[in-house]
């Protein structure tokens, strides 16, 4: 009977139209007739999220955690989710297991430290991109991050120090070369900033921002014409 409810979620999941409501039921009835076959409770999380029932989702994730707690792709989906809902202690503890069972997780270390941002645990944070940038130190987006929780801190010369090292590897993150050329701002280094800003009005034209500094910094230096 397991067997016979578990392969129609599956069928109905995985078919060219999938009909969620009928896997559902399928997944759902697999976990009454028994509750130890975990597989069916991964498909059923997957269906929840699906369907964007959030709870159900959760519940699933959260059992399949009691009787795995080593199941880390279900432990990083549980902790996202905890994330989305702004559950970030929930997050915490969650994402921690899951670096635990794998330290080399670079998502969930990430996660874990926009989770530790949410709740200004900005040492925490800060750890936790860094464990992230150890196991994949090419790994732009840390950088990134990095940057923005040092802003944060208006700690400038190291947020400067991290979205140069974002924009080092990877150069087409408008994002982090917008924010390296403010953090050079901040620094009061127009000069710096100056060719970031026009390199940015050629790759970002729609962006009022990027014209407003660049407006200030010709205004500034005395081109006027340039400044209007």
């Amino acid at each position: 009977y397991w067997a016979r409810e578990y392969n129609s979620g599956v069928s109905y999941a995985q078919g060219d139209v999938p009909n969620f409501d009928k896997a559902l039921r399928g997944f759902k009835n697999a976990t009454l007739i028994d509750a130890e076959r975990l597989e069916a409770w991964r498909n059923l999380a997957y269906v929840y999220y699906q369907m964007e029932r959030v709870e159900g989702a959760i519940a699933a994730y959260e059992h399949i955690i009691a009787h795995a707690p080593d199941d880390a792709n279900s432990l990083y989906s549980l902790g996202v989710l905890y994330l989305n809902e702004q559950r970030d202690e929930d997050a915490i503890v969650v994402l921690g297991s899951l670096v635990e069972v794998d330290p080399d997780h670079v998502e969930g270390h990430i996660n874990r430290a926009v989770a530790q941002v949410n709740l200004d645990a900005f040492s925490g944070a800060e750890e936790s991109y860094k464990k992230a940038l150890a196991v994949n130190p090419q790994a732009a987006n840390p950088h990134y991050n990095l940057g923005n929780l040092y802003w944060q801190q208006k700690e400038y010369a190291k947020a400067l120090g991290a979205y140069a090292k974002a924009v080092e590897l990877d150069p087409a993150d408008d994002d982090a070369l917008y924010n390296l050329a403010i953090t050079h701002l901040a620094l009061e280094d127009m000069d710096s900033a100056l060719p970031l800003l026009e390199q940015l009005s050629k790759r970002m034209p729609h962006n009022a921002a990027v014209w407003r500094e660049l407006g200030r910094i010709y205004a500034v230096k005395g081109q006027i014409e340039k400044s209007k």
